[in-house]
């Protein structure tokens, strides 16, 4: 067939022809009038060819999509616009490939996303695609790993611990395994820990007066003692509790006054009997002094020793009949 041939005059002519024998005949009729814009879609397909072949991509495609403008049942036009579609998806689909990569090298993993989110619209099923966002991922893991990691030592450099924790915590959300952050988090709850209870004994130094947590204070000032190196912080802390335990350890002088006739006890040293005048060292704390005769009414005493307190004088007898 002419028309499919290309050759607009030999169609244009047979088309005429048949309209002469049957003017009504809708088919010749619609020929004919593609015959009539043949020679302009053959001239914009041989120039189309021409730009594809240069690399012109762009001109290719607005003269093939002017040629299937013209002629809508072209089929060599609508391979060829097909064609330049595909060629012109494979350019795109290079250029985000590139631009997303770039962007990756830069650092600027959000610009790098959206590129290659882009780019996998084009071929979903491209494992480049898919390798090339495994590796923003990992980008963007190791980027966030370096800015907690940084956070946690300007943490620990402050000795903010907390803050220290909560940079560690937030590596291993990204990844449980990060020798680091599972180190730097047990060692960051030790030193919360530490914290906390130099805390206690600081704010509560009668505490102290107990032989359980006085026990305790120096359990841990020999762990304290074991780190190094203290922090500025620390150090001043560390020195303030080692006065408040050497202070409730400092015995104070106390004499106990009686009149041989009344037995004396003192509740968490012992019974101490008939005397005049006993002398006792005791340690910061509350004591409960007892005295006790035959035929007397019992007498009860409770002092209360501080720490660095000068000598103190107790008188405990029993003196009213019952």
């Amino acid at each position: 067939m002419a028309l499919e041939e290309g050759d607009g005059e030999l169609s244009r002519q047979k088309f005429s022809i048949a309209l002469m024998i049957d003017p009504e005949n809708q088919f010749a009729q619609h020929s004919l009038e593609r015959a009539k814009n043949l020679d302009a879609v053959m001239q914009l397909l041989e120039s189309g060819n021409r730009h594809e072949k240069a690399g012109k991509i762009a001109f290719a495609h607005a003269d093939y999509q002017e040629a299937l403008r013209l002629d809508p049942e072209s089929k060599e036009a609508q391979q060829a616009v097909i064609r330049i579609k595909g060629q012109i998806r494979d350019a795109e689909f290079q250029l985000l490939m590139s631009e997303g990569l770039t962007a990756l090298h830069r650092k600027d993993h959000q610009l790098a996303r959206a590129k290659l989110l882009k780019a996998k619209s084009y071929r979903p099923e491209s494992q480049e695609v898919t390798d090339a966002l495994a590796q923003v991922d990992q980008s963007i893991r190791l980027a966030s790993i370096k800015t907690f990691r940084q956070k946690a030592a300007d943490a620990e450099k402050a000795e903010n611990w907390q803050q220290a924790l909560d940079a560690y915590l937030q590596v291993l959300k990204i990844d449980a395994n990060v020798l680091f952050a599972v180190q730097g988090k047990e060692h960051a709850q030790n030193r919360i820990r530490i914290d906390k209870r130099i805390n206690f004994f600081l704010q509560q130094p009668a505490a102290l007066e107990s032989d359980l947590q006085l026990e305790n204070a120096i359990a841990l000032i020999e762990e304290i003692e074991e780190i190094e190196p203290k922090g500025p912080q620390l150090k001043e802390r560390f020195e303030k509790l080692l006065r408040i335990v050497r202070a409730a350890q400092t015995p104070v002088k106390i004499i106990v006054e009686s009149d041989t006739f009344t037995d004396v006890a003192v509740y968490k040293v012992g019974k101490m009997g008939r005397f005049e005048s006993r002398e006792l060292s005791l340690r910061p704390g509350t004591y409960t002094i007892v005295g006790t005769r035959d035929g007397y009414q019992d007498v009860r005493k409770k002092i209360t020793i501080k720490p660095g307190q000068n000598t103190l004088r107790v008188t405990i007898r029993c003196e009213v009949k019952i």
